[in-house]
């Protein structure tokens, strides 16, 4: 049976991850959610890997590489998809490895929110719902991601990161501006405060 592509779409204006994130999160059928970015490469067995540590009760913090901006250049006009260990280019090499028997040992479950990056990220669709999903208030680069994931935690749902597995490479481009991240900090250091599960503009206005 062939999958069902949809495209959620929304206007540009400006980096509005959080609301692109819940319109495509409440169009999506499946049970278990897995969240890339645009600018990623995936190895050939990330979907795989996600699939393989799925846990109820947990979300999954995966790792990325990132690219030089020469080997960004020469696999964008290459087209380059078979990224590995050995490939040129790579800034943090050690995240390449791909290896089963290492990731049982060194993917480990503990909850804190530093590190958290929903370019490589899955949950089950139950638990984004049940917090009402990632906060729309957030425009403007950072603390979106960061944000969501203390909710889920404050509700119950276990950090779980993974190493040598679920590899991901992040083509090389110019940081987005960091205007917002005041306002930002503001909001997610009231979800720290008052340790909240739950965000009043949330995925709810697109069920």
């Amino acid at each position: 049976m062939k999958g069902i592509i949809l495209h959620s779409f929304q206007v540009d204006r400006g980096f509005r991850a959080s609301k692109s994130r819940n319109k495509a999160i409440a169009q999506a059928s499946g049970d278990y959610i897995v969240l890339v970015d645009g600018d990623m490469v995936l190895h050939h067995e990330f979907i795989r890997d996600h699939f393989n540590n799925s846990e109820l009760g947990c979300f999954v913090q995966g790792s990325r590489v990132l690219l030089s901006k020469s080997k960004t250049s020469k696999v964008i006009k290459q087209q380059i998809l078979n990224l590995n260990f050995m490939s040129s280019g790579l800034q943090n090499r050690k995240n390449s490895v791909h290896w089963n028997f290492l990731s049982s040992f060194f993917s480990a479950k503990r909850n804190y929110s530093k590190g958290i990056k929903t370019c490589n990220f899955a949950f089950f669709k139950k638990d984004c719902l049940n917090i009402n999903g990632f906060n729309n208030n957030f425009e403007g680069w950072g603390r979106e991601d960061s944000e969501f994931s203390l909710r889920l935690m404050n509700s119950g749902v276990n950090r779980k990161t993974l190493r040598f597995n679920a590899i991901q490479f992040h083509l090389w481009h110019k940081e987005n501006s960091r205007n917002s991240l005041k306002q930002n900090d503001e909001i997610m250091q009231k979800t720290i405060n008052e340790k909240l599960s739950w965000c009043d503009n949330g995925i709810n206005i697109f069920l």
